[in-house]
Parts: structure tokens; sequence; C-alpha cells
């Protein structure tokens, strides 16, 4: 596991160089048997891993993808079969081995991604492990910024949206702005009441590197205090 590891961060940094991905870093994660991070695309976790030793849960198709498939099976990735309620069981109970070896899980409470104006609602089940084991749980936003465009638009990767014309389109992007905020990790004992939590330190976040990345608010967004924005590359 701690090679599985390794090896998804090093292959992590190697692909935001591939994609000139530039990175702000806000916080230091601290040590955590989860990790919990919003979902905009299928880059993130590669983002994250650049930053932090993590394995992943993801759904069970992209072990079939032709080059995800190999990239996510060499990270020591968890695959969750949707379709399977089932499956959610053998899941947390594959956490939970990883929680026991001292090795970090990446979860995306969301599902699946969004357009990156807000955060999904969480689903609790898959905090389970941390409620029981008493794990503490590392809080994780990220957003970006594409600097042909100004905003999000070509980095998230959701609804209808097909991967292969959207992986050639970010290809052809000069650089990407990404801001990637860790809060102090906590704990809970109740999954509800701490997914609650996680969500609102979490959108709180989200919306922060929004105004770093100068990207307007959206109408249903709440303003903050400004913030000093990151300059244009």
């Amino acid at each position: 596991l701690r090679y599985q590891r390794r090896c998804l961060g090093r292959y992590s940094r190697l692909i935001c160089r591939l994609l000139n991905i530039r990175i702000t870093q806000i916080g230091q994660p601290s040590p955590a048997g989860l990790l919990i991070a919003n979902h905009m695309s299928y880059i993130d976790p590669f983002v994250i891993a650049s930053r932090v030793p993590v394995i992943f849960v993801a759904k069970h198709d992209i072990r079939d993808w032709p080059w995800g498939g190999i990239l996510t099976r060499c990270g020591g990735t968890i695959y969750l079969n949707r379709t399977q309620r089932t499956d959610v069981g053998r899941i947390v109970d594959r956490i939970k081995e990883r929680g026991d070896a001292g090795v970090a899980v990446g979860l995306f409470l969301e599902g699946t991604t969004s357009d990156g104006t807000r955060i999904l609602p969480f689903h609790a089940g898959l905090l389970q492990p941390a409620i029981d084991n008493h794990w503490q749980v590392l809080p994780c936003a990220i957003n970006y910024r594409v600097r042909e465009t100004g905003s999000t638009e070509g980095v998230a990767w959701y609804g209808d949206t097909t991967f292969l014309p959207h992986l050639l389109q970010l290809l052809r992007y000069s650089r990407i702005e990404a801001v990637i905020e860790f809060a102090p990790a906590l704990s809970g004992d109740n999954r509800k009441t701490f997914s609650t939590r996680l969500h609102q330190d979490i959108s709180r976040m989200h919306d922060d590197a929004r105004q770093r990345l100068g990207i307007p608010l959206a109408q249903h967004e709440k303003k903050g205090p400004s913030l000093e924005p990151i300059p244009p590359a």
C-alpha cells in the first residue's frame, strides 16, 4: 500500500506538469484516515495526490478506461460499483483495511462531478469507518481557472460531456491555475452531522478558492471577505 501511494504521488506530479497545471496550496495536510474533497474533474485526484499521500475510492468503470484504468490500478484505487447497493459494505471494509494500515483514503462524497459553482450534497455512508474507528478526517477543497477562459470552463467535467474531446481540449490550454486548500483534520461521532460539518467547511474553502482565482461568484453563492486574487500566469 505504501508503494502504491508513492507511485500515485509520482505520476500525479508528472501529469500536472504535462497538463501545465500550476498549483497554489493553502494550509498543510495533517495525518488522517480519510481525505474528503469536492469533485469537479478526473484531474482532481492527480492534483490532490501531488500534494498529499493518499489512495482514492472511484467508480468501478474507471478500471476499464484506456489510460485511467492502468493509472488507478497502479495507485491502489478502491473501486465502487454504485449499481450494487451491497457493494458499499465491501468498500467500507476495504477503507478500514487501509486506514488500519496507516494509509489515507480519499473520498468524493458528492458521488459525481459538478460544474464547480457549488458543492453538491454529500453521501454520508462512506464516513462510517471514520466514525467507528475514531479516525481523523481531512477536509480538502479544490478549484481551477483556465487561462484562456478565465473560469473553470474547460476543466469541470460533468453532465453529458464526453471524455476524449474534453481531454484533448484540456491539453490545448496554455495554463491551468489550481488552488487546493486543506483545513485542520476533524473527527465526529454521527455520520450525518459530521457530513454536514464537512460540507460546510469544504464549501467555504471552495468559495475562497474561487475568489483567489478571480472567478465571479454565482448568484446563489454567498460572498465572503475579499481575498487577494492570484495573478494570471
